[in-house]
């Protein structure tokens, strides 16, 4: 670990080091918890990744976070943020970054309406090319979509997550096994 602010992530293949800490949520599965949106050294905006507090092991790093947001670590996590700017007539203002996290989202998701939505693999690739899923989306209706990168190089493609669940069903597992993070 780094002394300074960055912290250093080992896994069994590769070493990542985070640059800085971007964003704040708390997780959809677990409302106690606080996820943190990771820029990793070296690595560019899209590499970014959500990550469980409990794997941010620089309590500096996170320190230095959220000096810089418009509320404390425990008003955040207690919710007391949103009911002090109730309170005092306020509106809540989110940071920055969140601002920034909702612009992309909205933008992922007219990518996702504007693209061409098939049931068959992109011209010349087949489901057995599926490379990997890189994410998953709600887009409003009842459908998910799963952003999918082909073996085909820069070939990514937005498909509905029951097609992939017919065709490539390994594919969506590996997807969700990545996600795991088991509590002690």
């Amino acid at each position: 670990m780094n002394a300074d602010t960055n912290q250093i992530i080992e896994s069994d293949e590769e070493v990542y080091e985070v640059e800085e800490l971007v964003g704040h949520r708390h997780p959809l599965n677990n409302k106690n918890y606080i996820e943190y949106l990771i820029k990793w050294k070296d690595y560019a905006d899209e590499y970014n990744s959500w990550e469980n507090e409990d794997n941010i092991f620089s309590e500096e790093l996170i320190k230095q976070y959220w000096s810089r947001q418009n509320c404390t670590l425990e008003e955040f996590r207690t919710r007391a943020h949103k009911k002090k700017a109730k309170l005092s007539g306020a509106k809540y203002n989110p940071s920055p970054n969140s601002v920034m996290l909702e612009i992309e989202r909205k933008q992922k998701l007219n990518d996702i309406k504007a693209s061409t939505i098939t049931a068959e693999p992109p011209a010349g690739l087949k489901w057995s090319d599926v490379d990997s899923v890189n994410n998953l989306f709600h887009c409003g209706t009842n459908t998910y979509f799963a952003e999918v990168t082909w073996s085909k190089p820069d070939t990514i493609s937005f498909v509905p997550t029951r097609l992939l669940r017919k065709n490539c069903p390994l594919k969506l597992i590996y997807f969700y096994e990545a996600l795991l993070d088991f509590q002690k």
